[in-house]
């Protein structure tokens, strides 16, 4: 199984779903300090950014849930290394 962390900008600007659409059985790493950053830039008054963001983040999960294709793991927090 391969692991991917991917880095902001490609959430953002929507390659990531597209790039793991060509793979399988791969598991995402997504920190949670990245979540809570593009989480920040779309409650911010609705700034585009983070919403095109939270939309690829959504396709993320729905990725997942289709069962074999990708697996989410959500890493880290305030003050911890990161969670399994």
């Amino acid at each position: 199984m391969d692991y991917v962390p991917p880095d902001t900008s490609v959430i953002v600007d929507g390659r990531f779903t597209s790039f793991l659409s060509r793979k399988r059985d791969v598991r995402v790493i997504l920190p949670e300090a990245m979540i809570a950053e593009v989480e920040h830039q779309a409650n911010e008054g609705g700034r585009a950014i983070g919403l095109a963001a939270l939309e690829e983040l959504k396709a993320l999960r729905k990725m997942a849930d289709e069962g074999g294709k990708i697996y989410l793991e959500i890493q880290g927090g305030a003050g911890q290394p990161g969670r399994r």
